[in-house]
């Protein structure tokens, strides 16, 4: 319950200190904002199947409620300081279920790994279709395919690692990922519904989810950012600007960052009330 409370604390304080003083510069319509938090809502299902199909993996059947649930609560907790206390707090959840610190643990090694792979399966295919966010980089990796190829690869060597290592079944590892993709897929996508409602040239929808993906991405491995807060901002900021505006890209960026912590501190809520109303 403590932590609980502290991560709603901690999403609600960054969504009052960067909620902007003059609401015009962020002219919006309602649906494109409805729109764009329903796509960022369904994560929340999709990430959780991929936790529970890493536990199934383990030998732990979960429900598929029950674990929809622990992840609603759980997630909010991506928001405190150490960007670990999610992952401990669906370990404590899971616990109350039956479920080993062990298991849940190896489960959620599983839930990233896969989440890396995932990130960079969506960012090798968006990026191909429209190589455009690579030409702002380095118009050589745009010819020559090295991103391509380096990613692939890579994907590749960490999907081998993992699955002699833990001795994880394919089967499970490539659903988890899949989840994962779609994840990003439809997080990118929520992102690019801003986008195009405010930036002044058109920018397609794989060019945005490609710069997406390798920002959240390297939001998610810096250790220590809370929810990957400032990291992937820096990054979308960087990469974005040019080739929507530094203005739009400023205001597409932290529109969507407070959407989302909307909606994670609302989905917890949910989950919350949903843990109250299954233990009457």
């Amino acid at each position: 319950m403590l932590l609980f409370l502290l991560s709603i604390g901690y999403a609600g304080q960054f969504i009052l200190r960067h909620w902007p003083a003059d609401a015009t510069e962020l002219a919006i319509g309602g649906g494109t904002l409805a729109a764009a938090a329903a796509l960022y809502a369904l994560t929340q299902v999709s990430s959780a199947i991929a936790w529970i199909a890493g536990l199934r993996a383990m030998g732990y059947a979960m429900p598929l409620a029950l674990g929809l649930r622990i992840n609603l609560v759980a997630q909010i907790g991506k928001y405190l300081p150490g960007n670990v206390a999610h992952f401990l707090g669906r370990a404590g959840l899971a616990a109350s279920a039956g479920i080993r610190f062990a298991g849940s643990g190896l489960a959620t090694l599983v839930e990233i790994l896969a989440t890396l792979i995932a990130a960079t399966a969506v960012t090798v295919m968006a990026l191909s279709l429209d190589p455009a966010p690579i030409a702002v980089i380095s118009g050589a990796l745009a010819d020559n395919g090295l991103l391509q190829l380096a990613a692939g690869g890579g994907a590749t060597l960490a999907i081998a690692v993992v699955l002699s290592w833990m001795k994880v079944p394919a089967r499970a590892f490539f659903a988890a990922s899949l989840c994962l993709a779609a994840s990003f897929l439809l997080t990118g996508l929520s992102f690019h519904f801003l986008v195009a409602a405010l930036a002044p040239v058109p920018l397609s929808p794989a060019a945005t989810i490609g710069i997406f993906a390798v920002a959240w991405a390297v939001g998610y491995v810096i250790p220590g950012a809370p929810a990957g807060l400032g990291v992937r901002e820096a990054v979308l900021m960087a990469w974005l600007g040019p080739l929507v505006g530094a203005g739009t890209a400023i205001a597409c960026v932290l529109l969507h960052r407070i959407l989302t912590a909307v909606v994670d501190g609302l989905a917890a809520l949910a989950g919350f009330i949903w843990f109250q109303i299954g233990t009457r």
